[in-house]
């Protein structure tokens, strides 16, 4: 179905209730977007976190974000119309047999696709933007350590190092 043609599509009728959800969550998450730059710049704050881009450009559809954050009505074609997918799913490499940490929420048991790119497949968000759309959207949290290099730049590690572990058991006899 072409996306412009929506003459034909029903649209869900949503309460003043939902509208007003959708709504504080739009402004919510605008006043999260502009505090980044800030945190980013925090040598206190020590970890970041992933969002695909995809999935944030939904999103936005769905809360009719850009319009909102203009002072526009929402457009009722997408507003609260979508059923979300999981955040982040297309990014994490899903791999069996990885050595993980044993807390099962570890940041380092969450690994990425090899070919992704920033500002293509995804975004950072703080901690705070983090877990409120977590409290609202199922997905997997991608969280990054961020560090102060010797220049007083910040960086976001995102492909975690790789590290080839010795084989730790060698020297041990097994007679």
């Amino acid at each position: 179905m072409d996306e412009e043609d929506h003459s034909s599509q029903s649209f869900k009728e949503l309460s003043a209730d939902e509208i007003n959800v959708l709504k504080e969550e739009a402004l919510t998450m605008k006043q999260y977007f502009q505090e980044f730059e800030a945190e980013f710049k925090n040598p206190a704050i020590e970890f970041f976190y992933i969002i695909s881009i995809r999935w944030l450009r939904r999103w936005k559809l769905h809360v009719s974000y850009d319009r909102l954050i203009q002072g526009q009505e929402p457009d009722k074609r997408s507003f609260g119309q979508m059923k979300l997918p999981r955040i982040n799913d297309e990014l994490v490499l899903e791999h069996p047999r990885l050595v993980r940490y044993p807390q099962p929420d570890h940041y380092c048991n969450v690994l990425l696709k090899p070919h992704i790119q920033a500002e293509r497949d995804y975004t950072f968000l703080t901690e705070n933007a983090w877990k409120f759309l977590s409290s609202k959207y199922e997905g997997i949290a991608i969280k990054r350590p961020c560090y102060t290099l010797p220049d007083g730049h910040r960086k976001i590690e995102v492909m975690l190092k790789k590290v080839k572990s010795p084989d730790i058991f060698s020297h041990i006899s097994t007679k």
